[in-house]
């Protein structure tokens, strides 16, 4: 996987201009709010810190198995039509064939959010196998290690197909949303006391918008570029059309 981008021009502009908008409101209000506030402000830091970890920790795990399980669909596919090849029966391994193909590109042509509509492509692989009969012994031990590896690969699809959901909904998002923009504030007026701070603050606050976006592309397999699902494929694809 290699990352096209940092933090990018629409984020970078989004951050600066809610960091602007929460300076200007702590500018009409800072009069009102009273010394308590710091106390109040440095638990509520310790508790966001203890919250956003846990999220990230969860949600870079649940990246990390994605791409983990993305090479082993791409392993097996490789597999499977490896041991195709092994077959005398060219329709059948053109059928085959078809159908992995289709499958791989899928991958690349949805969302992570829509992967339920290529276990079609699975499904037809099971009737292929169950309609070609084998005849020698050679032919049913491929047509057995053919099945095993195709089980593997139903697996991987359907741990691909879970983790492509979004795992910030719900209350869970409502909470996180609201913790960054309090946090955010939290930031922004503890560094207003000194133009020194108030320069730190900017970037702390940035931070703190990044950070909060990231966690989002993160939850939806924005950030970066996914070289497994795009050019690994095609050069999974390519392999397969040479055989």
């Amino acid at each position: 996987m290699s990352y096209r981008k940092i933090i990018g021009t629409r984020n970078l502009l989004l951050s600066l201009i809610i960091v602007a908008m929460v300076a200007l409101s702590i500018g009409v209000f800072k009069s009102q709010i009273p010394l308590e506030f710091g106390i109040i402000a440095s638990m509520f830091t310790f508790i966001y810190g203890f919250f956003l970890g846990s999220l990230l920790s969860f949600i870079e795990r649940k990246y990390v198995k994605f791409k983990d399980s993305m090479a082993f669909l791409n392993g097996q596919i490789l597999s499977i039509y490896g041991m195709v090849s092994l077959s005398k029966n060219k329709k059948f391994k053109d059928e085959i064939g078809k159908e992995l193909i289709g499958l791989s590109r899928s991958f690349i042509k949805l969302s992570p959010e829509q992967y339920e509509r290529n276990q079609d492509y699975i499904l037809r692989l099971y009737s292929i196998m169950k309609r070609y009969k084998v005849k020698t012994d050679a032919e049913k031990n491929i047509h057995n290690r053919i099945l095993s590896a195709l089980l593997d690969l139903s697996v991987a699809r359907e741990r691909l197909e879970v983790f492509g959901d979004r795992y910030l909904v719900g209350e869970t998002k409502v909470i996180f949303i609201f913790s960054s923009a309090v946090l955010l504030f939290i930031v922004l007026y503890l560094s207003s006391v000194s133009p020194l701070l108030q320069i730190i603050g900017v970037f702390l606050a940035i931070l703190v918008v990044f950070i909060s976006n990231l966690m989002f592309d993160l939850d939806d397999f924005e950030y970066g570029y996914l070289t497994i699902r795009a050019d690994n494929i095609e050069a999974l694809i390519d392999d397969i059309g040479e055989r």
